[in-house]
Formats: C-alpha cells, sequence, structure tokens
C-alpha cells in the first residue's frame, strides 16, 4: 500500500494527491496505536512525505495531513520510530517541513513546530 501511495504521490489528480495523504497518515496512525511498524514501513511513510512536501503539487489539506502523518511517524514506538526519527535527521526534514509549512497555513505550521520539537528531543 505504502509503495502504490508513493507512486501515485505525484499526481495531477488532486483527489489522487489527497487520497495519498490519507494513506499516508491512516499508516502512520496505525504504527502509533498498534505498537509499532518496522524500519522499512516508517521509512516508506518518510519518502512519501519528502515526495509530497518537494512536489509542490499539494493543496494545503493534503500538506496538512502528510505533516500529521510525519510527526506521528517519528512518534512510532519501536524500532520503526527509531529509524524514522534518525532518517527524517539525516534528510534535513525539519528545515524542509518549515518551509513548506509557512505557504499551507497555521495548521501547517502547527503541525511543524511540532515535528521540529519531535526531532529536537
Amino acid at each position: 500500500v505504502l509503495q502504490c501511495a508513493e507512486d501515485l504521490a505525484g499526481s495531477t489528480n488532486k483527489n489522487v494527491r489527497l487520497a495519498v495523504s490519507t494513506v499516508i497518515l491512516n499508516a502512520a496512525s496505525y504504527g502509533v496505536s498498534n505498537g509499532g511498524l518496522d524500519a522499512a514501513a516508517s521509512k516508506k511513510i518518510l519518502a512519501v512525505v519528502g515526495a509530497i512536501v518537494g512536489s509542490g503539487l499539494y493543496e494545503s489539506e493534503g500538506v496538512v495531513r502528510a505533516l500529521v502523518a510525519l510527526g506521528s511517524a517519528l512518534l512510532i514506538p519501536g524500532a520503526g520510530g527509531v529509524a524514522a526519527k534518525e532518517e527524517a535527521k539525516s534528510l534535513h526534514f525539519e528545515s524542509m517541513v518549515g518551509h513548506v509549512a509557512s505557504q499551507h497555513g497555521d495548521k501547517a505550521k502547527g503541525a511543524a513546530d511540532e515535528i521540529r520539537s519531535i526531532l529536537q528531543s
């Protein structure tokens, strides 16, 4: 499912883009609420978030969902969360999300602030 989301992340159809954001949000939420995901799944969530943030195609709602998914992935218990946090730091997600959030309103800025806080802890 996450591979499919990554493949569709650059879609020109706004409904598909919103669905991609929703899928990764659901996957990250599942990981938090069910005790974890493996490192590969957590890193895939980050890859999709990176594609969303880097594409410049997404409307504010899709960006907010992607940022919440990123924050959730960073909080996944166990090895999946550790891997996500290490990957996010190595790929400089902190500055990337700050930049994109500034273009998408207060909800996105709030999510970016939370992500920064998680990455600095």
